[in-house]
Formats: C-alpha cells, structure tokens, sequence
C-alpha cells in the first residue's frame, strides 16, 4: 500500500512536471533532494541536543522540520533568482519525457521521504502501521531510493573520514528512537520528583489553610 501511494504521488507530479516543464521540475527535485538529504542528516543531530528532549520522536520530528525548513528556502532562493528571472527553452521532448521522468522522482521522493520518517518510529515495526506497509520489511523500495540520492549528494559534500552510509544512518535512528532503560529509569525519576514536590506544595497549602482557620476561632473567642 505505502508503494502504491507513492507511485500515485509520483503520476501527480508527472502531470505537473508536462504542465511547468523541464527546467522548474529539475530544480523542483533539486530542492527536494538537497532538504531530504539535510533533513536526515542534520535533523538527528539537532534531536540529540535539549531540544529533542521535549519531543517524543524527536528524530523524525526535526528530520521534518529541517527538510521542509530547508526546501522553503531553496525554493524562495530559486525562484527570486533563477525560475522567475530566467525561462530556458527546451526541446519539446525535454518538457515531456525527461520533465516528467524528473517528475515522478519527485513524487516518490517526497512520499519515500514521510514513510522513512514514520518508518524510524519504533510504533512503525507492530501494530496497524506494519499491516499498512511502514515495516522495515515493507519499506526495502523507499529506503534504498532515498539512500542512493542522499548517498550521491553525500559523497559529493562529506568529508573522507566520515564514510557512514545514509542507510546505516537510518538504521541506528531505528535503534535510537527506542527507549532504553536508562531513559525509562529517568523518566520514573522525574515523575517521583514532581509528585514529590506537589505532595509537599498541597501539605503547605493545607497547613497555612489550618493556621489560618485556628487563628480565626481565637480571635473570635477573643472578641466579647
């Protein structure tokens, strides 16, 4: 189901692809390749520092953050200095054939893209996600498309030392997302703490209320 949802997804952008043409579709999927890339590369590492700590798939909720973040502004910046300033005219094959192959790529790279994210949801691995295609097993098709684009921008722009494959990268997002027992120890620890902390607030509360009340009836038996 979750690859016929992208093959769906990807015949709609082959009709915008034929309606725009080859020169805004190819930087259409420019953009797309370059936030999917930046998403799943840098949005982990935004996830592990406090502010993933608020957040309950904090990897797969920055991966999306950043990649949407980061098409917006690639596509602002080429449509105010290229698409808009520019119109290159193409053969008429180019604007059919070749514009439409580019736009099914974007298509099934966006829609490969949002099952990776939910893919890397632990949730994903059991339950009605699984019957729905979003298993690990299930997603061989997306997953290897979207490594093979971030793997090409990824030897282009990365460092020798740094060889990780996008899919190993995914795979221990997998992992991660998981919560381990230190976490849960954590957790337990916090909760202790602020009922722990409400308990003593609702004592005060109830003394000061008592002291209150006691000192009302002796001023009363006071007053003749």
């Amino acid at each position: 189901m979750v690859a016929g949802i992208g093959i769906l997804l990807g015949v709609f952008f082959v009709l915008i692809a034929i309606k725009i043409g080859f020169y805004e579709i190819f930087t259409l999927f420019f953009n797309a390749v370059m936030s999917v890339y930046i998403g799943i590369f840098l949005g982990p590492v935004i996830a592990a520092t406090d502010l993933g700590d608020r957040l309950l798939y904090a990897n797969s909720t920055w991966m999306l953050i950043v990649a949407v973040t980061t098409f917006f502004v690639l596509f602002a910046i080429s449509y105010f200095l290229f698409t808009s300033q520019f119109k290159i005219q193409f053969p008429r094959v180019f604007d059919i054939v070749i514009a439409g192959a580019f736009g099914f790529l974007t298509g099934f790279l966006i829609w490969s893209f949002v099952s990776v994210l939910v893919w890397v949801m632990p949730v994903s691995q059991d339950g009605i996600l699984a019957r729905f295609g979003f298993s690990k097993d299930s997603q061989q098709t997306n997953v290897s498309y979207i490594c093979k684009c971030c793997d090409i921008i990824h030897s282009i722009v990365s460092s020798s030392s740094n060889e990780q494959t996008t899919e190993e990268l995914l795979d221990n997002l997998l992992k991660v997302e998981e919560k381990s027992p230190e976490k849960e120890k954590t957790q337990t620890v916090k909760q202790s703490n602020k009922k722990s902390v409400f308990s003593l607030f609702k004592n005060e509360v109830f003394y000061l209320l008592a002291w209150q009340i006691k000192g009302s009836e002796g001023n009363s038996r006071r007053t003749p």
